[in-house]
């Protein structure tokens, strides 16, 4: 198996954990009140703003994670996962352009409450993006249609767990940053 292959495999399992994790959090209902918050935040008007919204969107998250796993669905997952990023992406763009800086991002759950949308995180969405487009690309013959050998899969699945860490040790170096820059403020 290609490396290339590999690679697009561990990205794609990288996703589901993304989406899966992200839609989770939106449609538990211990969550709902902090979503309509966030949502009701980026402009969205009161009236559009409700619970039904809330999990419609956390579903659609699943089902994207779901989708680009699959090799037969792989494409409509990445083209939803490159949708969705962009426009997550785009909202805080506007936000950051009207001058919001220390507006809540929504991007890690109410547990994650205090990390503002910054330039960082719109670097984060540009990579995200890239590598949703990456799900794009044709794997080798050898890659996305057979079994992975079981040496492949655990290198799959290992890759996918660092791309999760690497995310996670992002989120929390702009968390940390961030509240480093409000204490220097204070």
């Amino acid at each position: 198996m290609q490396m290339s292959a590999i690679a697009g495999h561990a990205i794609t399992f990288f996703f589901l954990w993304l989406f899966a994790s992200a839609g989770i959090h939106k449609v538990s209902s211990a969550n709902l009140d902090y979503y309509i918050k966030v949502f009701a935040s980026y402009g969205m008007p009161g009236k559009w703003v409700n619970a039904q919204v809330v999990k419609c969107v956390g579903s659609v998250e699943i089902a994207t994670g779901v989708l680009i796993v699959l090799p037969a669905t792989r494409w409509m997952g990445a083209s939803l996962a490159a949708c969705l990023l962009s426009a997550y992406l785009l909202a805080m763009a506007r936000q950051l352009w009207q001058g919001q800086l220390n507006m809540d991002c929504g991007c890690s759950g109410p547990s994650g409450a205090d990390t503002s949308i910054s330039h960082h995180l719109l670097i984060r969405n540009v990579v995200l993006v890239i590598m949703a487009l990456l799900c794009l690309l044709p794997l080798s013959d050898a890659g996305i249609y057979q079994a992975l050998p079981l040496a492949a899969l655990l290198l799959v699945v290992g890759l996918a767990l660092l791309m999760v860490l690497l995310y996670l040790s992002a989120e929390q170096l702009i968390s940390s940053g961030q509240k480093l820059q409000r204490l220097k403020r204070s």
